[in-house]
Formats: C-alpha cells, structure tokens, sequence
C-alpha cells in the first residue's frame, strides 16, 4: 500500500510539473504572440503615415500649383487687352476696359452680335452690404430661378456675383457702396465650349479693369 501511495505521488507530481511547463511555455508563447501583434501594429501605422505623408505632400504641392496658376491668371486679365477701350461714367465714379468693337452708342449698353453688357446703378437706401444685396434680391424675386452665387473683392468693394450658364452665360455683379449699388448685367448666346472661354475671359478682363475713382466708391467728405 505504501509503495501504490508512493507511485501515485509520483505521477502527481509528473503531472504537475507537466502542467506547469506548459503553462510557462503559453505564458512565453502568449508574450511572444503579442509583441509580434505589437511589432505588426507598429510597423503598419508607420507605413499608413507614410502613405498618408506622401499624399499629403502631393496635395500640398498640387495646392501650390493651382495658386501660381490662378494669381498668373489674374495677373495675365488685370492687363489691359491690347485693342480696347476706357470708359469713364458721367459722375467720375468709376472706370473700366471693354472691347473696341463693342457698340457704345446707347448710354449704359455695350453689345455685339454675340452679347451685351448693360451698366446701371440705384441707390443704396438701406446701406446693403454683398449679402444684403442678395438677401433683398431673393426677397422681392418673382421669378424664383436660384442662381449660382458667390462674392468676389471688386476694387477693393465686397460684390455679389450671380451667374446662370445653361441659356449661354448670364453673370451680374452687384457692387454695393455707401450710396449706391452699381450693376454690371453680361449676358452671352447659347455656345459651344471654344467661345465660352473667350467670353469669361472678356467678363473677367472688364471685371478685373474696373476701378473706382475713390477707395470703396466713396467720394472723401
């Protein structure tokens, strides 16, 4: 009896021994597993921010080609087309360039046969800004047409910008002062591609020329 008690304890402690090694080695395995999870994570969000930095440096240098080709654009439309004309309005207020060839002939209206630009101006009786301009036009439209708006810096002044392209080109530029509102109404036949382009470049060439004859259209006191 005494022999079978030793032998017994003799696989007990076998089998414990056997339980406690294989408990040591899933702990080193366990340990292991993570670091190599660890290492696995580690090295896939060092290449993710790569990636990342690498397309953001793209974007950065798209971002800076697309200024330089947008200031050379408007520097190329702030001059002055060879061939056109000034205009200066009756008060002294303004002036702009506009095509040679257009017909001047009706006070506020320069046309050809393929469009017109019509200048006029109202009074700013409740001292509208660009926003307000446009708040208002909304306000009191019959029409209910929603056009593509935007504002723009004009000489210096906040404008509203309207622009409606599926007639041809329709674009007016509101230009709100202390006193007065001046409009600029341009207005294209329906075209193909090759003459859009020729006639934003005549819209942004006169835009671009207008100047007022004093800062913000305002006649110093």
């Amino acid at each position: 009896m005494k022999k079978q008690d030793g032998f017994i304890g003799i696989i007990l402690l076998i089998i414990i021994t056997a339980g406690l090694a294989a408990g040591g080695t899933y702990v080193v395995l366990q340990d292991q597993s993570e670091k190599q999870i660890t290492k696995a994570v580690e090295e896939t969000t060092s290449n993710v921010k790569t990636q990342a930095q690498v397309q953001i440096d793209k974007l950065d240098d798209k971002i800076v080609e697309l200024e330089e080709e947008l200031i050379e654009k408007q520097e190329k439309v702030k001059e002055r087309p060879s061939g056109w004309r000034s205009y200066y309005n009756p008060g002294g207020m303004f002036s702009f360039s506009y095509p040679i060839d257009w017909n001047d002939k009706q006070p506020g209206l320069f046309a050809n046969d393929e469009g017109y630009l019509k200048v006029s101006e109202e009074q700013n009786l409740n001292n509208l800004d660009a926003e307000g301009v446009k708040e208002n036009y909304y306000a009191n439209d019959t029409y209910g047409y929603q056009y593509e708006d935007s504002y723009l810096k004009i000489s210096g002044v906040e404008a509203y910008k309207q622009g409606r392209y599926d007639l041809g080109i329709i674009e007016r530029y509101y230009i709100p002062t202390k006193d007065t509102i001046y409009k600029f109404e341009f207005e294209f036949n329906f075209e193909d591609e090759s003459v859009k382009e020729k006639h934003h470049y005549i819209i942004d060439s006169i835009i671009n020329n207008f100047k007022f004859s004093y800062p913000g259209g305002v006649i110093p006191d």
